[in-house]
């Protein structure tokens, strides 16, 4: 009788084991990866038309959002190449 409620039990495990569990639910900030996805837009905007200042600002200001320091550095470096008295440039808080 034991062996027998022994191996009930084990099929009872071993079927909760087999069975298809729901993949955990990861939580994403909505306004994270809408801020990525217009990343990635800027980024194709900007490879496609290189000297498209504004673009740049935009990706400056994007990454700047995600605490990007790097990236916002390096684009509003573009940024400053392209057009140095750019006036947005000069109100842009320094990462």
């Amino acid at each position: 009788m034991i062996k027998f409620a022994l191996t009930v039990v084990a099929i009872i495990v071993l079927l909760f084991n087999l069975y298809p569990r729901p993949a955990e639910k990861i939580i994403v900030d909505p306004q994270i990866a809408l801020t990525k996805a217009n990343i990635i837009y800027w980024e194709k905007i900007t490879t496609n038309y290189p000297n498209y200042r504004d673009g740049y600002f935009k990706l400056a200001v994007l990454n700047w959002k995600l605490f990007n320091e790097d990236k916002t550095r390096f684009f509003l470096q573009q940024v400053a190449e392209l057009d140095p008295n750019y006036p947005p440039l000069a109100g842009f808080p320094q990462p």
